[in-house]
């Protein structure tokens, strides 16, 4: 399937419950090495609120574009390349989550460094750094590419209604 054709009716709605769950999911990836770098994150509210309103309008577009029977990117003949965005972007918010290094009084680690046995190694915190960036980037850039595919689709369907 070329990522100009239509997506099929299955591949949306499991890219638009994906954009819902993985999130959450990372979250729940994440508490097991929870430390005091998340706990920083928290407290500034503007990283926080950003995540939040990134959140929001991801739930925007998987609820009122991808899982609803008209919605924008179901039917749009750039919805290929819209569930590939959602995946690209979910799969790295999971990633991103499992691979972020953060300490606690005790131990630091990631929670796949955590869960390898690996805590408070020097070069395990180093490579899981270096990968934890890559990730972010596709991650975000993943977001980004679903938000642009959907302004492309709600402006192809103004123009047709037009």
């Amino acid at each position: 399937m070329s990522l100009d054709t239509p997506a099929r009716p299955r591949a949306v709605r499991a890219a638009g419950i994906a954009l819902i769950v993985a999130p959450i999911l990372a979250l729940v990836v994440k508490s097991f090495s929870f430390g005091w770098m998340m706990a920083l994150l928290l407290m500034l509210v503007i990283p926080v609120l950003l995540l939040v309103l990134g959140y929001a309008l991801q739930l925007v577009i998987a609820l009122g574009s991808l899982l609803r029977h008209r919605g924008a990117l179901r039917h749009a003949a750039n919805a290929s390349r819209a569930v590939s965005a959602a995946w690209v972007t979910s799969i790295g918010a999971v990633l991103t989550a499992l691979l972020m290094y953060d300490g606690g009084d005790q131990t630091a680690g990631s929670t796949l460094t955590l869960m390898l046995g690996m805590a408070s190694d020097g070069q395990a915190e180093s490579v899981s750094g270096v990968v934890t960036l890559v990730t972010g980037a596709v991650w975000l850039g993943g977001w980004v590419w679903l938000v642009v595919e959907w302004l492309i689709a709600l402006a192809q369907r103004r123009r047709a209604a037009a």
